[in-house]
């Protein structure tokens, strides 16, 4: 048995409250192991159910090895929130120097039962805890379940291109392992190592932290550039994609994670600078969405139009000649927007 000590780094939601740092050490979360994190996740556990994801990261000399999985793979007491939502979490373990570390076929054939009892533990001592503000759990360092590591000799190196500074690799699922290998086995490496994801295309800005990302539908090692991390940089460049099978878009300050009032309307989210923006300006599919839902100025028992695009020029009145219109308002005050978006 391995006697090297390991901390375990637990991040996942309970049942009720939307608070994601659970348990690391010190209670408090590194911003780097906060980056190796977002990497294996993705935007909102995109894809999790297709199977786990690994990390390995390396920074001044200490190590993150985590999995990403869907909290059903760990637990099946706590594995959906208060609206029946599944829920996603990453489990890992950090340390200091650390001589056995984990290969990646290894951690893919018991990460998931090594990953169960932390899981159980720290999100079980916190799943019906109601507190809007709860800080993570302060974790102690313990014997890693893996054994002992095999010498690691990297035979492979030339397999890879040179990758500049402001770029990540991407490599195919099969050729994975060799890339672990090399940062388990290079001590003085800096860099995450993130995988598998299903298409180049699933891929979002969470990802960009990543040194190598192993990708299924790749053929080839390929280096790709970094995409901007300012927050006015990514606003821009991660604008929706065309390909359904793409990950989700998310508004501008939009909440990375679910949360109670993200059950219906999760990407709705105003961008920056929206809050005062007059109502003329909105986007014609809003000022539809919201003449179809009859809710305009209070009034909800206006009959809903067909379609404002095609239909009517008139709103309908309701049947009952009992209700009334606010006061100051009239018909004309209800009329649904043109094809060109003028009112």
């Amino acid at each position: 048995m391995n006697q090297e000590v390991w901390s375990p780094v637990v991040y996942g939601r309970t049942w009720k409250v939307d608070i994601w740092k659970c348990a690391a050490p010190g209670g408090a979360f590194e911003h780097w192991i906060n980056d190796a994190v977002d990497a294996v996740l993705g935007l909102n556990g995109y894809r999790l159910e297709d199977g786990p994801r690994y990390v390995l990261s390396r920074r001044d000399g200490r190590v993150f090895i985590g999995i990403g999985c869907m909290a059903s793979l760990l637990s099946l007491s706590k594995c959906a929130d208060d609206f029946n939502r599944p829920l996603y979490t990453c489990v890992g373990w950090v340390a200091n120097g650390p001589d056995h570390l984990p290969r990646l076929a290894q951690l893919s054939e018991h990460g998931a039962a090594w990953a169960t009892p932390l899981y159980e533990r720290w999100i079980g001592a916190v799943w019906t805890d109601l507190r809007p503000h709860r800080p993570p759990q302060a974790t102690a360092a313990a014997v890693a379940p893996w054994g002992p590591a095999e010498a690691i000799i990297p035979t492979a190196t030339s397999a890879f291109p040179e990758v500049p500074e402001d770029h990540r690799l991407l490599v195919p699922e099969e050729m994975l392992h060799l890339a672990w290998d090399i940062m388990i086995a290079d001590r003085s490496t800096t860099g995450t190592i993130v995988g598998t994801w299903g298409r180049r295309a699933q891929l979002t800005a969470e990802q960009d932290i990543a040194t190598v990302i192993g990708v299924a539908d790749l053929t080839a090692p390929v280096a790709v550039p970094r995409r901007a991390r300012s927050a006015g940089a990514l606003a821009n460049a991660e604008q929706p994609r065309a390909n359904s099978d793409g990950p989700p878009a998310t508004a501008p300050g939009a909440h990375r994670h679910w949360d109670a009032k993200n059950h219906a309307t999760s990407q709705r989210a105003k961008p920056p600078g929206s809050a005062n923006q007059p109502e003329g300006d909105r986007g014609l599919r809003d000022r539809l969405s919201d003449w179809r839902g009859g809710w305009l100025c209070g009034v909800s028992r206006f009959r809903q139009v067909p379609d404002p695009v095609e239909g009517s020029e008139e709103a309908v009145a309701p049947q009952n000649g009992e209700d009334s219109l606010p006061p100051g308002r009239s018909l004309d005050d209800f009329r649904p927007p043109t094809l060109n978006g003028d009112d």
